[in-house]
């Protein structure tokens, strides 16, 4: 998906308080051309201790 400064967040603003549906569902929806744009990547990393 194309970059854009308002769409940083993948799971959408506030998620803990969100019902759904906000961040990539609702940014893939548009179907926006990626001829020419720069990409995004969102790297999501979970680290666990476990005993």
């Amino acid at each position: 998906m194309p970059y854009r400064d308002d769409e940083r967040f993948p799971a959408g603003d506030y998620p803990n308080q969100n019902p759904g549906g906000d961040g990539l569902p609702k940014w893939t929806q548009q179907d926006r051309s990626l001829d020419g744009e720069d990409i995004v990547l969102w790297y999501t990393l979970g680290v666990n201790h476990v005993d």
